[in-house]
């Protein structure tokens, strides 16, 4: 019973709530993936979704405007500037490994064995609002293992080490996030986007 129209109107529901042209073609995509598969299991004879034309972006994609790779030179001044910075460690850990903020704030000490890097889970922002070390990644191929050189290896030392002198010798678990906040608790995205911003 559905009609081409019928998503053209969920097309446009969808723009009118707030989401970006490209979040609505990739869910009319899906939406048209559906109806492929019950096309191919004979259920229907028509995908409705076939003569829906996707919207035309109207958004500059983030790598146009203020999302760009550094030059050499650059991410040798930030990290220049960025030596005094609580979150020097965070930085020098992303570049590295390639782990998201919210990955490196989920780290565990526990995550670190058999010179391996577990990336296992992310920091996630709750329905409330709230921030709490998750279960898992960001998705399910965030999941994977990052072998440990010298240089990742003096980044985590060199964090645990400020730990210490922060927080005392005592170590509370082996559950315990290696990378904090200034305050000492999670470590959160914007925070961090702060302070870059400041850098």
């Amino acid at each position: 019973d559905v009609k081409p129209d019928d998503i053209r109107l969920i097309q446009q529901e969808l723009l009118d709530g707030g989401n970006s042209e490209q979040t609505v073609n990739d869910k009319i995509a899906f939406v048209s993936h559906i109806f492929s598969d019950a096309m191919k299991e004979r259920y229907i004879n028509y995908n409705p979704c076939s003569p829906i034309r996707n919207l035309k972006r109207t958004q500059k994609q983030a790598r146009d405007t203020i999302h760009r790779a550094l030059t050499q030179e650059e991410t040798k001044a930030f990290f220049e500037a960025a030596k005094e910075s609580p979150y020097y460690d965070v930085y020098r850990m992303g570049v590295y490994t390639g782990m998201r903020i919210g990955e490196v704030g989920g780290l565990y000490e526990s995550d670190i064995h058999d010179e391996m890097i577990d990336v296992c889970r992310t920091v996630t922002r709750t329905a409330t609002g709230s921030y709490i070390i998750g279960d898992d990644t960001k998705t399910e191929h965030s999941t994977r293992s990052i072998p440990l050189n010298d240089d990742i290896r003096e980044i985590i030392d060199h964090q645990k080490e400020i730990n210490r002198m922060i927080d005392g010798v005592k170590i509370k678990s082996i559950h315990e996030t290696i990378f904090k906040s200034f305050e000492r608790g999670i470590l959160l995205p914007f925070a961090v986007d702060r302070d870059i911003e400041r850098i």
